[in-house]
């Protein structure tokens, strides 16, 4: 039973991931230099630069500065 949920919190986290970039994306759409900064973090991700980890702690940190709820 545990090697079936394995896959679940990495796939999970990543989705989460996901759905941080685009509403970044589109919140930052009117700040250049944030907008550079995500797009350079997304590329490293892509790029396996990064791992997931590091790219979802720092997406947490940009949406908490500049998503104001």
């Amino acid at each position: 039973m545990m090697k079936q949920n394995q896959g679940v919190v990495p796939l999970f986290k990543e989705r989460s991931a996901s759905i941080k970039y685009h509403n970044l994306h589109n919140a930052l759409k009117n700040t250049p230099t944030a907008l550079q900064t995500l797009e350079q973090l997304h590329q490293d991700f892509k790029d396996k630069l990064i791992d997931l980890e590091v790219y979802y702690d720092a997406l947490e940190e940009m949406s908490a500065q500049y998503l104001k709820h």
